[in-house]
């Protein structure tokens, strides 16, 4: 297995959109709105490669605040195919010093509750579950956003 970088190629794009959907069952983006997303210098990505098929990938966000640096692990996924192989605990691992490198504060997760395979990974990368945090979700592209 390697890991790999996003390098905003259109081909790394398509492999993401397809990792979404096979993983989560949906990416409403196109490889350019991938690539433009990434490029910002806020977000990157690592994709895990069996051969040359993606397999698994894990979406980072840099943050700063007025109380923190940090990097969130937005999304963290591998095929069901592929679980059991370490494969997400080696993306957890690149992201960890991907955060190191980066000279932030803190490395956190955003995993949804029903996410088991997620959150038995970054439990067993020893993250601790923030109890006093509550995620709160607006979702703007309803009417009346």
């Amino acid at each position: 297995m390697k890991i790999i970088c996003f390098d905003n190629s259109r081909k790394m794009a398509e492999d993401l959109i397809y990792l979404e959907k096979e993983i989560f069952g949906e990416c409403g983006y196109s490889p350019d709105k991938i690539s433009e997303i990434f490029s910002d210098g806020k977000n990157t990505a690592f994709i895990a490669y069996e051969e040359e098929n993606p397999v698994g990938f894990i979406c980072l966000m840099k943050v700063q605040t007025l109380h923190y640096s940090g990097i969130w692990i937005d999304l963290l996924g591998v095929l069901p195919a592929y679980r059991g192989r370490n494969i997400g605990k080696s993306l957890v691992d690149i992201a960890n010093n991907y955060s190191l490198n980066q000279k932030v504060d803190i490395l956190s997760a955003l995993v949804k509750d029903s996410n088991t395979a997620s959150k038995k990974v970054v439990i067993s990368k020893e993250f601790d579950e923030s109890d006093p945090f509550r995620l709160y979700i607006k979702d703007l592209t309803q009417a009346g956003g």
